[in-house]
Parts: structure tokens; sequence; C-alpha cells
């Protein structure tokens, strides 16, 4: 009983208001319910394919009509995460690519055959280069030398710290430009060694 007379509880709560609530809330939690196994098999993927007839074919793993066709991989979401491309088309593809390697490999070597004539003239090319590299090195060598006889002379000597300062980054420069030259020299020597091996197998010698 409160002040002012009993309350009537109808008018409290509404009837038809209440259903409607009440509704809401049970289409609320059917729904919860239908997705829930959507959300748990969220890891999972789908395999789907199109026959030569056009039917599609799905299925958590590769269907066996699927095999040596294209098919797609998906998430429960639809996205795709990856396509496979049909087996045969798969060969063609590789092929096609190893024949692309062998003309490569044809116009490579008729471009060493036509270079050089005779090994002769492929040694005399080689050695040239790498007599520049050797040369470019030994002047490296020499300007490095240079550096450190200056600072041992500078050594000991007041207000020197500034000129011993300029002939350690000059031997520091040198050292690097030192490393990447016979870096090189080693790279271009291996590559002219393949060279000559290739042209000694197509000439028979």
């Amino acid at each position: 009983m409160m002040a002012g007379g009993p309350v009537d509880i109808r008018t409290v709560f509404d009837a038809p208001a209440l259903s409607i609530r009440l509704a809401r809330r049970c289409a609320l939690v059917v729904f919860v319910s239908a997705m829930f196994p959507a959300f748990v098999a969220a890891g999972e993927t789908i395999t789907c394919c199109k026959l030569p007839s056009g039917e599609r074919l799905c299925a958590d793993t590769l269907p066996a009509a699927c095999r040596g066709h294209a098919y797609e991989v998906k998430d429960n979401y639809g996205n795709v995460l990856k396509r496979i491309k049909p087996a045969i088309k798969a060969v063609e593809e590789s092929s096609a690519d190893r024949r692309r390697r062998q003309l490569a490999e044809l116009r490579r070597n008729r471009a060493l055959l036509e270079t050089y004539p005779t090994l002769e003239a492929l040694e005399k090319s080689q050695s040239d280069r790498l007599e520049t590299l050797k040369n470019n090195i030994t002047n490296t060598e020499k300007a490095m030398a240079r550096a450190e006889r200056g600072k041992i002379e500078l050594t000991g000597k007041p207000d020197a710290q500034s000129l011993i300062g300029e002939y350690n980054k000059a031997i520091n420069s040198h050292r690097l430009m030192l490393s990447a030259q016979n870096k090189k020299y080693n790279q271009v020597k291996e590559r002219l060694d393949e060279e000559r091996e290739r042209y000694l197998r197509l000439t028979n010698q």
C-alpha cells in the first residue's frame, strides 16, 4: 500500500508494450544462438570449385571431383585466401617458363661465341678486365700506405691532433674502398671463370 491509495499494476507494466519488449529479447537470443557456431568456426575454411559441367562444389576440404580443376579456398566470410590453377594449366605454364629459360640461355651462349671468336680472344679480354681491377686495388693500397706514413710522422708532435684526425679519416675511407674493390674482383673473377668454362663446353675444347 502506497501513499495516495493502491496502484493498479496494469498502469506500471502496460501489457502490449511488455509483450513487444519480451518478443524483441527473445528474437535477440535466437539470433545470437544461431550465429554462435559461425563464431566458433571462424578459423575454418571452405574449398570450392566449378566443374566443366557448370556445377559448383564446396566442402571443408577439397572435394574429390575438384582434383585437377581450378579451385578457391575461402574463409567463413567469403574472402578468397588463395586460388589454385588447374593442373594442366600449371604444367603448361611450367613448360613455358622452361622454354623461356632455354631461349635465354641460347641467346646468352650465342652472344658469347659471337663476341669471342677464339679462346685466346676470350682469355685476353678477361685478363685485361682483371688487370684493371688489380690496378685499382694497388692504387688504393698505395694511398692508404701514404696516409698511414703521414699519421706516423705526425705522432707525438704538438698541435698535430687535427691533421692526425684527417689521416685517420683517410685511412678508414681507403680501407672501406679496398674491401669493396677486393669483393668486386672476386665476384668478377668467379663470373669470368664460369664464362670460360661455358666457352670451353660450347666449343668442345
